[in-house]
């Protein structure tokens, strides 16, 4: 049964100088998320940092040789599919496509041992 919290990011204390939206849009991902990840009994914390090249909050999904590299500025969400060391596509992700959510979620925690 899946049975995990959701912790508190404390996004406003990590990175003081991003900009509300950008914090926004990271809360609010990682939340749709959350939510979306009890159909499919898998959750994984992302692990988040500032990206001073992209001036952005990165984040990053693993589960065995998959990963998500997510990257947001403001009200954009940008992310990398990832096996092993072979990208295998780019895209948008919008908060307000649940469906498009759910399909994001799945592939990442899609059992890899089969």
């Amino acid at each position: 049964m899946f049975m995990t919290k959701l912790k508190k990011l404390n996004l406003e204390q990590r990175f003081p100088n991003v900009s509300s939206t950008t914090l926004k849009t990271v809360n609010k991902l990682v939340n749709d998320l959350f939510s979306v990840s009890s159909r499919c009994s898998y959750w994984s914390d992302p692990f988040i940092t500032f990206d001073r090249e992209e001036d952005c909050i990165s984040l990053e999904w693993w589960n065995q040789e998959r990963k998500y590299k997510v990257h947001v500025d403001g009200n954009i969400i940008q992310y990398v599919a990832i096996v092993g060391t072979q990208q295998l596509r780019g895209n948008s992700l919008h908060l307000s496509h649940q469906q498009e959510l759910r399909e994001f979620w799945k592939w990442i925690s899609y059992d890899l041992g089969g």
